[in-house]
């Protein structure tokens, strides 16, 4: 059985990281909680996650899913540990209830900025200056 040698590098945190090495059988749920008993950092560095669900793990822009193995996401092995970015949400708060609320949000903000560029718009092609908006 193969390992993966994984340097985790906490979001906004500075310097800290957390180097290990886990068999490729492992999956990205496990690999959460294995962080989370055993190689988290010290609390007065990062404050400790609620749980797996609070926490995303990404690698080389895609997000390790929970129910795949390390080996079936095929990370790449490097001579030096590969690199995976921690993001941590404020505790009492999952990723797929922050994921809802932001999509909501960013939905609103697409709807508003068409609704100001198709006033604009009306607004110059009945005989105003056109005009751009840049925000």
């Amino acid at each position: 059985m193969t390992e993966y040698k994984l340097k985790f590098l906490f979001a906004n945190h500075d310097g800290v990281n957390v180097e290990i090495s886990l068999p490729e059988t492992m999956t990205g749920l496990q690999v959460k909680q294995a962080l989370l008993d055993t190689h988290w950092p010290p609390e007065d560095k990062v404050e400790k996650a609620s749980g797996p669900a609070g926490i995303r793990l990404l690698c080389m822009g895609k997000m390790l899913d929970d129910n795949k193995t390390l080996a079936d996401m095929k990370i790449p092995r490097y001579d030096h540990p590969t690199p995976v970015n921690v993001s941590l949400l404020p505790k009492g708060k999952t990723y797929s209830e922050h994921t809802a609320q932001s999509s909501v949000g960013s939905t609103n903000k697409t709807t508003t900025a068409a609704t100001t560029t198709t006033a604009q718009t009306n607004q110059a092609g009945a005989g105003g200056a056109a005009c751009c908006i840049i925000s």
